[in-house]
């Protein structure tokens, strides 16, 4: 018999959730990725501005400055840097 999760339960696996979004996001900031920061990223260069940006999809991105055009741009975070990092995420 499978009983329905109560609030509290809910509540906890929320709050676990987003500890760990948060210990990702320190983890990448510490990589590199993070704002005034800059990067080479899929052959073009970036200054970031923003810290990681955890998507509902479960993606990773950042805003960014593209170098030469200068427009602004929301960039993924690679699947092998969030394996990096210790975000096994699907891709």
């Amino acid at each position: 018999m499978v009983l329905p999760a109560t609030g509290t339960a809910v509540a906890q696996s929320k709050a676990a959730s987003a500890s760990k979004q948060t210990a990702l996001s320190d983890r990448l900031r510490r990589l590199g990725f993070a704002s005034a920061s800059r990067m080479r990223l899929y052959g073009e260069e970036f200054e970031l501005v923003s810290d990681p940006i955890i998507t509902e999809d479960n993606g990773v991105c950042v805003d960014a400055i593209e170098k030469k055009s200068r427009r602004p741009r929301r960039v993924r975070i690679p699947i092998t840097i969030m394996n990096m990092a210790g975000g096994e995420r699907a891709a």
